[in-house]
């Protein structure tokens, strides 16, 4: 009943006039600073996406195409990422890890844009084939990007390159072509389509895991059955799955949605169908 009390409350939100939510195939993340780039690739400048709040620097939320869930393995976002992706520096001391990233940063991308006639694209491309890890430039907030989010933007744009329609058409294609999973009846919408195997994240939860926790999860022998295998034993609809999570994670990044009392975190919702 939670997960389909959510789900409907995620499919609400449209026609409530809320604007900030995101779409399928898309997440809300938190974003730190953007690279702007020109059209030849280089790095004009590194714009701070964060805000002000009180004594602090927040990062930004931004609707980004959503990223497959990393836990500890190595998998790239789609033009957003940690410098460990984006730039191939960090400072988590495993210079091997992070050079394998962002090869898998790059890899991801010139597959996704190498038939892209989108000048954002081709300019991204161009970054990644002339940016040098170990010759990087010193840059002001070097140390703060290194625990950081980032984001391209094209030098004269007021957007992001991931905001670009034919770039986020291309992503939507690429979703739509990608290998599924198996399909199965959703529990939560009764229709027959694939199913998730793993579900995204849960943000914002005190104490979780700072990769996100996972409401569903099946990560031992002794709670599978019937030879299914992690989320299969609860199946879920990859769509639904995105749904539950982001309205969930959506409660709790709410100020007036959330409660923290002890160590538990409470989300509090009510809705109506009208």
């Amino acid at each position: 009943m939670i997960l389909q009390a959510l789900s409907s409350y995620y499919d609400l939100l449209p026609k409530s006039g809320e604007k900030a939510v995101a779409s399928e195939g898309f997440s809300s993340e938190k974003l730190h600073f953007s690279l702007v780039i020109d059209t030849t690739g280089s790095l004009v400048q590194v714009l701070d996406l964060r805000e002000a709040k009180g004594k602090r620097k927040v990062p930004r939320s931004v609707i980004v195409p959503q990223g497959p869930k990393k836990s500890a393995n190595i998998a790239a976002n789609f033009l957003w990422g940690s410098t460990s992706y984006v730039l191939g520096a960090d400072d988590k001391g495993n210079a091997e890890r992070t050079t394998k990233c962002h090869e898998a940063f790059e890899s991801l991308h010139c597959q996704l844009l190498k038939e892209s006639r989108d000048k954002g694209a081709k300019a991204v491309l161009a970054f990644l084939s002339s940016w040098k890890p170990k010759k990087a430039p010193a840059l002001s907030d070097w140390q703060d990007m290194l625990k950081s989010n980032l984001v391209f933007q094209l030098d004269g744009d007021r957007c992001f390159v991931h905001e670009r329609p034919g770039l986020q058409r291309l992503w939507l294609d690429s979703l739509a072509t990608a290998e599924k999973d198996e399909d199965g009846m959703c529990l939560i919408s009764g229709e027959i389509a694939p199913l998730a195997r793993i579900h995204p994240a849960i943000r914002g939860v005190i104490g979780a895991q700072s990769c996100g926790a996972a409401l569903v999860s099946f990560n031992l022998d002794a709670f599978c059955s019937y030879g299914k295998s992690q989320n299969f034993n609860a199946p879920v609809s990859e769509s639904r799955a995105a749904a539950y999570t982001k309205a969930l994670n959506r409660h709790l990044t709410s100020g007036t949605n959330r409660e923290q009392v002890g160590d538990t975190t409470a989300v509090i919702s009510t809705q109506t169908d009208s």
